[in-house]
């Protein structure tokens, strides 16, 4: 689950067979007061981890991204990719030589 100061904005879990999973929250904080951004995740077993980006943006326009300076350093198990990870997902490269193109500024040359 996902918190601003005391009061839950979002929560999400990977889904079946996924190795990850993305969300976006949003939230107004309040600039009178040292607002408080909280996790709280829980692994239902095997490997787990947990990524973040706080994206702070003012009324006037201005943006800042808050880094991990102060933060608890987190327990590393290993390098992604390795154990307990596993193997990165790659798709395969997408090949367009076999496609048929409706619009085209290509005219074939003449035989």
């Amino acid at each position: 689950m996902l918190y601003a100061n005391s009061a839950e904005i979002g929560s999400g879990m990977a889904y079946e067979g996924s190795s990850s999973t993305s969300k976006v929250h949003t939230t107004g904080l309040n600039p009178e007061i040292d607002n408080v951004i909280a996790i709280n995740a829980t692994n239902t077993g095997g490997p787990a981890g947990l990524i973040a980006t706080i994206h702070v943006d003012y009324l006037d326009g201005t943006s800042k991204i808050l880094d991990n300076l102060a933060w608890i350093a987190a327990n590393v198990q290993s390098n992604a990719g390795m154990a307990p990870w596993g193997a990165i997902f790659l798709p395969p490269a997408l090949d367009l030589m076999q496609s048929n193109w409706i619009w085209t500024n290509y005219l074939p040359t003449q035989q």
